[in-house]
């Protein structure tokens, strides 16, 4: 899931891993390994997510949101009683 985060400005970006990774680096191997493989049959599902509108938010900042609200409205509840 996608989730709006803060950019770090001081680090550095590369462009594509494929310019940063040795032609002979064992990770090629692997990447070509689990391209061949069949997800589906090996019990994965495969998700594609819609590219349209903005990212999600983190779910914990719902999380945190309910708790002031809940907060909120025990207090304002007890004082107009």
């Amino acid at each position: 899931m996608h989730h709006i985060q803060p950019k770090n400005r001081h680090q550095m970006e590369f462009t594509s891993l494929e310019d940063v990774i040795e032609n002979d680096n064992a990770v090629r191997f692997i990447d070509a390994f689990v391209d061949k493989l069949e997800l589906t049959k090996l019990g994965f599902t495969l998700n594609t997510l819609k590219q349209e509108g903005r990212p999600s938010y983190e779910s914990s900042v719902f999380s945190l949101l309910d708790k002031f609200c809940s907060s909120y409205c025990s207090i304002f509840i007890k004082n107009c009683q």
